[in-house]
């Protein structure tokens, strides 16, 4: 009997609710949607990072000795010497000085015309103005050579395309001083032979340490580690495909660098395993006598960036939808379009006003363009029995709606 006046009670309650939902003919009583917690978009610099490590490590110069103009006399560095240009690094005594004066004017002349080459290609490059979108010409021609510089359909790789061009300044600058060092190191051994007559003392084209010496007197005879560091780390075959050349890169989350070689063929190739692949960083605007050779280094590739971005948390997102919340207080569901994800924060592509108001939980109680309404709190309500009889109504409605 007991249980026959409980099923008759469930049925009459939701009887009456249905009753009260469909019986209002002038919508007095308005559909909500529980939102029990909410926030905002935030204004974010998102970022795409690959994380990986390097090892510091330095340029390798090499040194030979020609015998063809001289036979070895002896070492005057050893293994971890420092050097600087034009230090001593071995002496040879001279077979024929006549044919030795010839071999070292003919290195010299060849250095010079180089150096001439490289002067011509800077001054032009420098000179060269990168055309604006009106002009498709995207290429010039010095010393019978063709370099391009690649032009874009908008001032985003306009400025890309200036990038390059500095760096290509940098780069032959750089071959340049090169040049120069080493025609100085061939008119200093010139000086002494024509001094001598029978020894010469070869120094060094380079800044650096003495990684090794061969005392055997195999080629290359000595080994420079320059000053030049760089930090060289791997990328697996997927990896890869995705890293470019001029990415910024953080060193230690406090220095500055730039992806200078993406290697395209692999170190390590094994059968069942994705192939690794070289890469080299190199440091930027950053003073690197505090890296040491060797050293291991945490590094944040950005493989994408959006500035002042709008952002939202994972958790915000119901599946693939956004629930907005109106200024007069809706719901209104979105698509979102996603961008960079980052540390449990998503780019929003969808073009919304800063801290755009979001409800979140809970996601099964949103209904679109629904009012929004927060949880009904009973130690707020005050419990005096309306006595007139519209709004006694209108409370019941309004507490079962809850």
């Amino acid at each position: 009997m007991k249980r026959k006046w409980v099923i008759t009670g469930i049925g009459v309650f939701i009887a009456i609710n249905f009753s009260l939902l469909y019986a209002d003919d002038s919508k007095k009583i308005e559909r909500f949607s529980l939102v029990n917690e909410w926030s905002t978009s935030e204004t974010k610099d998102m970022e795409n990072i690959l994380s990986q490590e390097g090892i510091v490590m330095a340029d390798e110069q090499y040194v030979y000795l020609d015998e063809n103009v001289g036979s070895f006399k002896e070492f005057l560095v050893d293994k971890g010497y420092k050097v600087s240009v034009s230090d001593p690094l071995y002496s040879f005594q001279v077979k024929d000085y006549d044919e030795t004066r010839r071999s070292i004017n003919r290195k010299l002349t060849v250095l010079t015309e180089e150096i001439t080459s490289l002067e011509s290609v800077i001054n032009q490059i420098q000179n060269y103005q990168i055309p604006t979108n009106e002009s498709n010409d995207s290429s010039f021609t010095v010393n019978d050579g063709e370099y391009k510089i690649d032009i874009s359909e908008d001032d985003q790789q306009y400025i890309e395309s200036e990038l390059q061009k500095q760096q290509f300044v940098l780069e032959k600058q750089t071959e340049l001083e090169g040049k120069r060092t080493q025609l100085k190191s061939l008119e200093n051994q010139l000086n002494q032979l024509e001094t001598t007559g029978h020894t010469v003392t070869v120094t060094s084209p380079y800044q650096g340490i003495v990684r090794d010496v061969s005392v055997n007197l195999n080629d290359p005879l000595v080994t420079i580690l320059s000053n030049n560091k760089f930090i060289s780390a791997e990328l697996d075959e997927t990896e890869q495909s995705i890293v470019s050349e001029g990415m910024k890169v953080r060193i230690e989350e406090e220095w500055q660098g730039v992806v200078e070689e993406v290697h395209q063929i692999p170190e390590r190739i094994e059968l069942g395993d994705l192939s690794i692949f070289p890469l080299d960083v190199a440091f930027e605007d950053t003073e690197t006598n505090e890296f040491v050779i060797g050293k291991h280094l945490d590094l944040e590739i950005i493989l994408d960036k959006s500035e002042q971005a709008q952002a939202v948390k994972e958790e915000y997102i119901d599946k693939t939808n956004l629930w907005l919340v109106t200024e007069d207080g809706y719901l209104e569901q979105i698509k979102v379009e996603p961008g960079i994800y980052m540390s449990g924060w998503i780019e929003l592509l969808n073009n919304l006003e800063p801290n755009t108001t979001i409800a979140y939980d809970p996601f099964e109680r949103f209904r679109n363009h629904t009012k929004v309404t927060n949880p009904l709190k009973l130690n707020k309500i005050n419990w005096k029995w309306e006595t007139n009889t519209a709004k006694r109504t209108l409370m019941l409605k309004g507490i079962i709606l809850r």
